[in-house]
């Protein structure tokens, strides 16, 4: 498998996440139905619902979720600006390059 269907299946993949991510997002939003059965007795025995509401904001890890697909497609496309990589020496020094005219004259270590 080459490097672009690997991008191509792991893109795919991401897709599908998201998706699953905002279908969830989407019903942690719906009304959350409750019911209360109250049991008279006595006389007259009777049975009474009642049946509540309660309007819900949204779970904000589904977000989160959605969030993480959005950074991973982008790093895999290639979409996020560069960062910079610094490299140095032992301690955070400065590397000390040699440049040898003469290639018998590079010692080996063992």
């Amino acid at each position: 498998m080459d490097v672009d269907e690997h991008r191509s299946t792991e893109l795919a993949r991401i897709n599908r996440l998201e998706l699953e991510y905002w279908n969830a997002w989407e019903a942690s939003k719906a009304d959350k139905e409750s019911t209360l059965a109250e049991k008279t007795t006595g006389t007259d025995t009777r049975t009474k619902a009642v049946k509540r509401s309660e309007g819900q904001v949204g779970n904000p890890s589904f977000l989160a979720g959605v969030e993480r697909c959005i950074e991973r497609r982008c790093k895999l496309l290639g979409l996020d600006a560069p960062t910079k990589q610094e490299i140095s020496g032992a301690g955070g020094g400065s590397i000390n390059i040699e440049y040898v005219n003469d290639w018998r004259k590079i010692q080996t270590e063992d």
